[in-house]
């Protein structure tokens, strides 16, 4: 149940990393939990951003109607590649830029040929909370293959590959898995490979 509320029962299966790293590629002492699962017609990914005492997220802008660049609020990114082509036949990857308050910045990225689209719309529908205890900001969201443009369904042992990160605004910091200042390089992204026995490796 995609709602925002992390259940440890629901995501009990997913691939989880708690282990970020700054773009110095230093472990960061600002930490976030994110869990990856996927079935044929989906991918799932989860977030749980704690939060210091007293902390208030920043999400100055708010506009869910257009792209809107959310970097310099609390947000996170959602890197993806899953090896699909642009209507035009072009290999693409995607970019997911969110806050808490549902304003994104969604790119399709076409290296090839050095275009980035911004009128490209995911749809994908997040869902974020504050913690009740105010300790923790959660988000959970559904990543369909077709908003992808991607024609068959996601299968056991294929590789794709993911830039996962959370940007801090207060102090300014942006941390992902790999520690790269380089996000929308893809050599910098981690390849995962998709199990039915295993999450990910």
């Amino acid at each position: 149940t995609l709602d925002g509320v992390i259940n440890g029962a629901e995501w009990q299966g997913a691939e989880s990393v708690n282990a970020l790293q700054t773009t110095g590629k230093q472990v960061s002492p600002r930490q976030t939990r994110f869990w990856m699962m996927w079935d044929e017609e989906n991918l799932y990914m989860a977030m749980r951003s704690p939060l210091r005492e007293g902390e208030r997220i920043v999400q100055n802008l708010r506009d869910t109607t257009r792209d809107i660049n959310v970097v310099f609020d609390d947000s996170y990114e959602i890197w993806v590649d899953v090896g699909s082509k642009s209507p035009d036949g072009q290999p693409v990857f995607f970019q997911y830029l969110a806050n808490f308050a549902g304003a994104r910045y969604d790119v399709m990225h076409e290296p090839a040929v050095g275009n980035s689209r911004l009128g490209w719309t995911a749809n994908w529908n997040p869902s974020n909370r504050i913690t009740p205890d105010g300790r923790a900001w959660e988000m959970e969201v559904a990543i369909p293959r077709r908003s992808m443009h991607r024609d068959r369904p996601f299968a056991d042992g294929e590789t794709l590959s993911f830039l996962v990160a959370r940007n801090f605004k207060k102090p300014w910091e942006q941390n992902s898995f790999e520690g790269t200042s380089s996000f929308s390089v893809l050599d910098t992204h981690t390849r995962v490979v998709l199990s039915r026995n295993a999450p990910a490796v």
